[in-house]
């Protein structure tokens, strides 16, 4: 009897095939019966470990075993649509006609978005930069409120390792950035109304540009290490994720192994 859950070696669809080809005396692999896997077994007995010729139970080496099999695993992520998200940019209103003039730039003038994530390799990862002007679906401009399509395709085909295997035990974190320039509340003289001013560097006669994160995502991946044998439905699937409070990423319970909120 052998149990492969949460090990490297399972993420693997050969592997099943693999050990009882080495192993031909292995009755239960990951708590299912090896024989007649095809009609499945019909009664449920308590599985014995699997023996060698003097009655002791069977030394596996996984190293062996991983170096046989010859399929990688792989993972394909899709994010498409940001939706909900509020950004600004700058008009007259806000800013001095002559001094909007001379900004060149759209990432000056309005809200830039872009994702960031880390890699199995431990490489910080960013997104294509999506500047609000340019790339967002407004339907009402007044509440600021908009959308685009990120079109993040993150692929990746890897042979089974502990490295591999620890990244997706550990979930993916997602982290939405946003640039912007930074808007000050005044007091018009005349109306005695609150208004928005662009804030202008004296030294470059430019707005100055506030960053920060918006927020954090947490994509499940370690059900996929975890269980010994995927579904073809829970293979591919399509789902809407929320954004959270960057402050969650200082709660244990949000960042560790297997904690959801």
């Amino acid at each position: 009897m052998v149990y492969l859950q949460g090990n490297p070696l399972a993420l693997a669809t050969g592997y099943r095939d693999t050990l009882k080809l080495k192993l031909k005396t292995l009755k239960v692999l990951d708590g299912t019966p090896t024989l007649n896997e095809v009609e499945g077994s019909k009664k449920k007995k308590k599985a014995a470990p699997a023996l060698g010729s003097y009655g002791q139970p069977v030394k596996v080496d996984l190293d062996a075993l991983v170096a046989d099999v010859q399929e990688s695993f792989t993972l394909d992520l899709h994010l498409r649509v940001l939706n909900n998200v509020d950004g600004i940019y700058l008009t007259e209103e806000t800013c001095k006609p002559e001094v909007l003039e001379t900004l060149t730039q759209d990432s000056d003038k309005s809200s830039t978005f872009w994702l960031r994530y880390k890699d199995h390799q431990g490489n910080i990862v960013e997104t294509e930069k999506k500047i609000w002007i340019q790339n967002f679906q407004v339907p009402d401009p007044a509440a600021g409120v908009g959308k685009t399509d990120f079109g993040l395709k993150l692929r990746l085909v890897e042979k089974p390792s502990v490295e591999f295997s620890d990244w997706m035990k550990r979930d993916l974190l997602v982290e939405l950035w946003e640039t912007r320039p930074r808007l000050l509340e005044k007091k018009n003289e005349e109306t005695f109304e609150t208004v928005k001013e662009v804030a202008i560097d004296p030294a470059s006669g430019t707005p100055f540009i506030d960053k920060r994160m918006r927020g954090v995502l947490k994509l499940n991946l370690s059900d996929w290490v975890n269980k010994a044998e995927i579904k073809s439905e829970e293979s591919q699937f399509h789902t809407k994720v929320s954004f959270y409070d960057p402050d969650l990423l200082q709660s244990p319970e949000f960042v560790n192994s297997n904690h959801y909120i």
